[in-house]
């Protein structure tokens, strides 16, 4: 669970981030606080969330857009400046007496925009600082790090509060970001250099094409966002509640706050464990969870009693959260990883603020303990009818579908003048488990990429026959079929999430004249009706006309 942190510059950044992370809760505590004490009101609260929810949405596409060209190191440098400057600004606010809310909000805003830079170039740097099968432990780690520190921040927070004011908490936070500054300037890998690439919103487009064409990410993104719309408003409406039923003041308020981030120190090991299920069975049970917690914590009668189901749903919510924010890096090429990460903040930072606008609302008609209870009711519900279809998706992929009827299909694609793209696509499209399909051609002594689908290949798209799996396979004329690639030192890597692949000879007249490569980021992805099927499709593509004469 803790094998990133051998890194030294993960363990440098994920080091900085624990310290500055104590200082932004100790003001996420104080500015719910001065807003409830300003106003006495949830739906300001929910006012809070939703100024900070509008930049998300409008920013972070166009964040994750720069983080895939800019220099990251240099654009945290940048984004962790601002934050420090701005909280320095609202403690001068408070301490001169004159602060109102519209400045809270106005800052809020601000800062929102900020993050919506910050989040992607972070998120989308995490897995070039580790090797390809840590990047779950590494986002569950800078999970860790974030909601981890919710457990000094909010106490602390309170207690600054208590003795200094909400202004002690801005002045403490400000300071924080030094410890992220440092790490960047004594970090000493450097983000690859970006290609020359299309104008800015054009690679917002392609981040959206990215939805449409790549069910995983759609689903996953789908289930994030409504998770976050229903089940984590809670914590923005903490105030209220802590005011409203357990009377707490702020010392009560920050112990309330600190609670999920205790539960996010147990993810590591959870994740650990639950991931030998599958990751879309970990989050969609981990949603689950959360959706129960929150319900019971909505119903709770005492201050303990809120404190043990706030614990548990910090472990539900890390761990959803992670293990879907690794489904989507691992989903993608490498060079979109800073878009995917664009959308990934919309869905879970963006979501979760503006769901709690119109559940503040709710509060202030009904009460906040019947607003959150509807809340953990719904997460609950769309858990159980989103379960069973992620999990189909994710971690069984197309391991249901009849085999005999693909079959057909592709009977029908290969007499087709391009028959073999045809093919290609169809099986990308129908087994989600085949994250990448392509075909190689033989030329010479060589293999050379002929059509594909899947995330781009950076390398090897020509591999000497003999030469890693795909050319053991040319060479020998025998399917390929291998459970875990990291453990096979034959194994060329152009994709960081693949963990199984399958190649598949193409034989015509008795020679190789090309073969199936299939790349999957589940470990033991193929099966031996995979195998057989695959067989069927290469000697029907072996009847193939492609574009090109076979050589």
């Amino acid at each position: 669970a803790l094998r990133p942190l051998r890194h030294r510059d993960f363990r440098l950044l994920w080091t900085g981030l624990v310290v500055s992370n104590v200082g932004t809760w100790m003001q996420f505590v104080a500015v719910g606080y001065l807003v409830d004490r300003l106003t006495l009101s949830p739906l300001y609260l929910g006012l809070l969330a939703l100024v900070q929810a509008l930049p998300r949405f409008l920013f972070a596409p166009v964040g994750g857009a720069l983080a895939d060209r800019w220099d990251r190191k240099a654009l945290l440098f940048w984004t962790n400046g601002w934050l420090a400057a701005s909280a320095l600004v609202l403690a001068g606010l408070t301490l001169a007496g004159q602060v109102q809310v519209w400045h809270v909000l106005a800052l809020a805003a601000m800062n929102s925009a900020v993050q919506s830079f910050d989040m992607p170039a972070r998120h989308s740097w995490i897995p070039s600082l580790v090797d390809a099968d840590e990047v779950l432990q590494a986002v569950t780690l800078n999970s860790v790090a974030f909601n981890g520190a919710g457990i000094v921040g909010p106490s602390l927070g309170g207690l600054v509060i208590a003795w200094a004011g909400e202004a002690g908490c801005f002045i403490f936070n400000a300071l924080s970001y030094a410890a992220v500054l440092l790490a960047l300037r004594l970090m000493t890998t450097s983000p690859p250099p970006a290609a020359p690439r299309a104008s800015v919103l054009t690679e917002v487009a392609e981040a959206a094409a990215l939805v449409r064409r790549n069910r995983t990410v759609a689903w996953v993104l789908g289930t994030v966002a409504a998770v976050n719309f229903l089940g984590r408003p809670y914590f923005r409406l903490m105030p209220a509640f802590a005011r409203e039923v357990l009377h707490a003041d702020a010392v009560g308020l920050g112990l309330l706050q600190a609670a999920p981030g205790l539960g996010t120190l147990l993810a590591p090991w959870y994740v650990a464990v639950g991931q030998t299920r599958g990751q879309g069975w970990l989050l969609t049970r981990s949603a689950l969870g959360l959706g129960v917690c929150v319900t019971l914590f909505a119903l709770s009668p005492a201050f303990g009693w809120a404190f043990a189901f706030l614990v548990a749903a910090g472990l539900f919510q890390s761990t959803a959260l992670s293990s879907a924010n690794a489904l989507v890096q691992t989903a993608v090429d490498p060079a979109m990883r800073g878009r995917a990460m664009g959308l990934y903040s919309v869905t879970a930072f963006g979501m979760f603020t503006l769901g709690s606008f119109p559940f503040g609302a709710l509060a202030e008609e009904t009460g906040t303990p019947s607003a959150l209870a509807t809340g953990g009711l719904l997460t609950t519900l769309l858990a159980l009818w989103v379960g069973p279809r992620v999990r189909r998706l994710v971690d069984e992929g197309g391991r249901s579908v009849n085999r005999g009827e693909a079959l057909e299909v592709v009977r029908r694609l290969v007499d087709q003048p391009d028959g073999a793209e045809r093919v290609v696509e169809f099986l990308h499209l129908k087994f989600p488990h085949y994250t990448w399909v392509g075909i190689y051609w033989l030329e010479g002594d060589e293999l050379v990429l002929g059509p594909w689908r899947g995330p781009e290949p950076t390398q090897h798209t020509r591999i000497p026959v003999g030469v890693g799996i795909c050319g053991a396979a040319a060479a020998s004329g025998r399917t390929e079929v291998v459970p875990d690639v990291t453990q096979d030192p034959r194994y060329l890597s152009c994709f960081p999430y693949t963990r199984s692949e399958i190649v598949v000879p193409i034989v015509r007249d008795g020679r190789v004249v090309g073969e199936i490569d299939i790349d999957s980021r589940l470990p033991d992805a193929f099966t031996e009706e995979d195998r057989t099927f695959l067989e069927q499709v290469a000697a029907l593509l072996s009847l193939a006309q492609p574009r090109q004469p076979w050589r």
